[in-house]
């Protein structure tokens, strides 16, 4: 009984601390105290080196189980749990760009509006597949104008009796024709069909016809010859007419080629090509005219003469050379132009004795002083002829040029 309470008292608390603080121990560093074979360690009392009734399973009795249950649990779950986020991390960047969802509705909505466009393209030819038939009937129309205009310009005075004007009461007239006396000269072209050398696809769409003498091949009339007085008769107190005239240009020609002209009445120069002219006037008595007349100009630009002119007045396009008229302008009606068949006709003259000019271009003055007595109620008729040296272009010696020297 002694021994057990001695022994009790031995194994006092402090030496039941000190036994766990040595367990303690040996499970952090390892303890080796009973290296026996089995896998749990016993603890003993250091005073009697009993056993205490205490073991703890041991470190090292089956290292390899341990160390396989723990280190294989963990890695796979380490190597798992990195692989997923590497797939999840590189799985994404490359669908982005692989992917294209940008793309996608970029092609798809400019499909929509390239659609529309060809839509828009589609509902557009149509409209100028009917544009160019506008500027075709135009221009078939103009033809037909230009056809129209030199022949339809007859004075509205005029009632047909022979072709020739009524005479008013009191008054008499002037008529006849001015021939070519022989072989007359066949028709000739300044440029061919198409060949004008500038705006050939204007100027070009009719051959330009050299107007300068044109003779009727079939009676030898020759047209565009001025007849007219020099001075209106004493006493005549006609006015002049309030109508304006009109000048036109169409193909690149003048039309028409012969103009007669009052003082003060307004000449209105207008254009049917779609190109730009410029008329160009050279007159003795008056100021001149040089002005462009622009393309298609159906308005006019105003002409005035305020003075009677000598001689006819040449005009011309500074920009087509070929192109050239005549205005004849003077302060009374008693004037005419012969026509395609050389025929003339003067009305309204009071009785009386007169000279009258006769005026072709290319020679100037065929009579410079032709004597005409007129009577009351009747024409006086006079049958003209020239020789073809009297059309003849004057060849005459050179103007006089006058030298002024300085001394130096």
């Amino acid at each position: 009984m002694y021994d057990v309470q001695n022994r009790l008292r031995r194994f006092s608390p402090m030496s039941a601390l000190s036994g766990l603080a040595v367990a303690a121990v040996c499970l952090v560093g390892g303890c080796n105290s009973n290296e026996s074979g089995d896998h749990h360690v016993a603890l003993s009392d250091f005073g009697t080196g009993q056993d205490t009734g205490v073991s703890f399973a041991r470190r090292d009795a089956e290292p390899p189980k341990a160390r396989k249950v723990t280190i294989a649990k963990p890695q796979p779950k380490e190597k798992a749990a990195p692989k997923t986020p590497a797939r999840s991390r590189t799985t994404p960047a490359p669908l982005r760009p692989v992917a294209k969802v940008t793309p996608k509705p970029v092609r798809s909505k400019p499909k929509q509006p390239a659609e529309e466009k060809k839509v828009a393209v589609q509902t557009a030819k149509p409209a100028p597949k009917e544009a160019p038939p506008q500027p075709t009937k135009p221009a078939s129309d103009t033809q037909v104008a230009l056809a129209d205009k030199p022949e339809s310009t007859p004075d509205k005075e005029k009632k047909k009796a022979g072709g020739r004007p009524k005479l008013a009461e009191g008054t008499g007239g002037f008529a006849g024709t001015i021939k070519y006396d022989g072989t007359p000269p066949a028709p000739k072209d300044i440029y061919a069909l198409g060949q004008a050398p500038k705006d050939p696809a204007v100027c070009g769409a009719i051959a330009i016809p050299n107007q300068s003498l044109i003779v009727n091949q079939k009676n030898n009339g020759v047209k565009n010859v001025f007849v007219y007085l020099r001075k209106k008769p004493k006493g005549y107190k006609g006015k002049g007419p309030k109508d304006s005239i009109v000048f036109d240009q169409k193909f690149c020609v003048f039309f028409p080629r012969n103009l007669i002209v009052h003082t003060n009445q307004t000449v209105l120069v207008k254009n049917e090509d779609p190109i730009v002219h410029n008329t160009h006037t050279y007159p003795a008595s008056n100021p001149g005219f040089n002005s462009a007349i622009g393309a298609s100009d159906r308005k006019g630009v105003p002409l005035t003469y305020r003075r009677a002119e000598r001689y006819p007045v040449k005009v011309v396009c500074d920009l087509h050379s070929w192109m050239m008229a005549h205005h004849l302008v003077l302060d009374h009606p008693f004037c005419a132009s012969t026509d395609e068949n050389g025929e003339f006709a003067i009305a309204g003259l009071p009785p009386g004795k007169y000279s009258f000019i006769v005026w072709q271009e290319t020679p100037g003055l065929l009579e410079r002083k032709l004597s005409v007595t007129v009577k009351a109620g009747a024409y006086t008729e006079k049958a003209l002829s020239y020789s073809p040296d009297k059309f003849a272009e004057f060849k005459g010696p050179r103007p006089k040029v006058l030298t002024v020297s300085t001394g130096r």
